[in-house]
């Protein structure tokens, strides 16, 4: 009898110090439930655990991570699944743009395409040769606009081709009328020669972006610094 009595003491302090000692991971549900458990398993999908609610047999259960809004566990192991694969160390993207004198340029060139001196010389030309028709006054007066070219220029500077990379906005509305952005790209066309663009200090042909933002005044423009008034992709 003795013997028994001890046996069954014993076992039920095992089955004390068990319970203490394994059933204190909770699950908080998305309900604002809690489980007190012992986590077992953990995966992407769904949280494995045991449980046992009246102190006498172990229940299996799980339940999907997406209706857990937090847990915590005592053993770490169960983290096991999920550092099977490391997370990747992903370096930030570089910069792709740089800009200087007027001109949005690739970071593969040392140094980009400039007219004349500068952007002062570029800006001038474009205020002296660029004609407003009657109708782009009525369509663009009064408005700030801007509008991106992509211009192509070869190794010895020359102008090559020019074309539209964003159409002329007030940064909510387009233009309709695509006259002034013609207008624009006739005078960048007339600008001819640029000193060209350098990598390792050798003359290269290029291909760069020139922001420009204006506004009509009578029978003239005014430009404004478009310095990041464009947001191109990691431009820095």
């Amino acid at each position: 009898m003795l013997r028994l009595t001890l046996t069954f003491t014993a076992t039920l302090l095992v089955s004390i110090l068990n319970y203490a000692q394994t059933y204190t991971d909770t699950i908080v549900t998305v309900n604002a439930g809690v489980i007190l458990c012992k986590v077992t398993y953990v995966n992407e999908f769904n949280i494995f655990y045991d449980y046992n609610p009246k102190r006498k047999i172990i229940k299996k259960a799980n339940i999907s991570r997406e209706e857990v809004t937090r847990f915590t566990v005592s053993d770490t192991a169960v983290y096991v699944m999920e550092k099977e694969t490391p997370p990747v160390y992903v370096e930030p993207e570089k910069y792709s743009y740089k800009e200087a004198n007027g001109v949005i340029y690739g970071i593969e060139y040392d140094s980009p395409p400039v007219y004349g001196n500068g952007l002062p010389n570029l800006n001038n030309f474009i205020i002296e040769h660029t004609k407003v028709a009657s109708f782009d006054r009525r369509e663009f007066y009064g408005q700030i606009v801007s509008v991106l070219f992509v211009v192509q220029i070869d190794s010895l500077g020359y102008i090559q081709e020019v074309g539209t990379a964003q159409e002329a906005s007030t940064g909510s509305i387009y233009y309709n009328s695509r006259h002034m952005e013609l207008e624009l790209s006739r005078v960048l066309k007339a600008t001819h020669k640029w000193r060209p663009a350098s990598i390792d200090n050798k003359p290269v042909a290029s291909t760069v972006f020139v922001p420009i933002k204006f506004q009509i005044d009578l029978n003239s423009i005014v430009l404004f610094p478009s310095r990041n008034t464009f947001s191109l992709k990691n431009r820095e």
